[in-house]
């Protein structure tokens, strides 16, 4: 398989807050992710709009990312992913350094997107 088969398939997320401009806005960092993955100008808001719904940022789109916890990060990271729209994601460690509350919450969000027919594929070195 070619790297840029492999690259259009899958959606990658390694998290732990890096990766996006903290003083730029969640809507607007997914923005810049959208043209980065080549989404039509014209479909651009709207799937922005769906995947922060999805993860649940929805409410806090216009707020700076350097302001966000963790766990909204890791959200917003999730929401980078599905916004590339594959059948596959890649999650590295997506409740790492979270606390139980939080970590629940990725585990059900995760859990809702492959019941949407995503495979979800979790890499981790703790077994629990």
């Amino acid at each position: 398989m070619s790297p840029k088969l492999v690259q259009n398939q899958v959606a990658t997320v390694f998290g732990r807050g890096l990766g996006f401009y903290a003083r730029a806005s969640a809507f607007d960092d997914l923005k810049f992710f959208s043209v980065l993955f080549k989404i039509p100008r014209k479909e651009r808001k709207k799937r922005i709009e769906e995947v922060l719904s999805t993860v649940q940022l929805q409410d806090v789109q216009n707020q700076h990312v350097g302001e966000f916890s963790r766990g909204m990060r890791q959200r917003l990271h999730i929401a980078r992913a599905l916004l590339k729209d594959t059948n596959i994601i890649l999650l590295e460690e997506p409740t790492n350094e979270l606390d139980a509350e939080i970590a629940h919450e990725i585990r059900d969000l995760t859990r809702k997107i492959a019941d949407n027919g995503k495979t979800i594929l979790l890499t981790s070195h703790t077994m629990s």
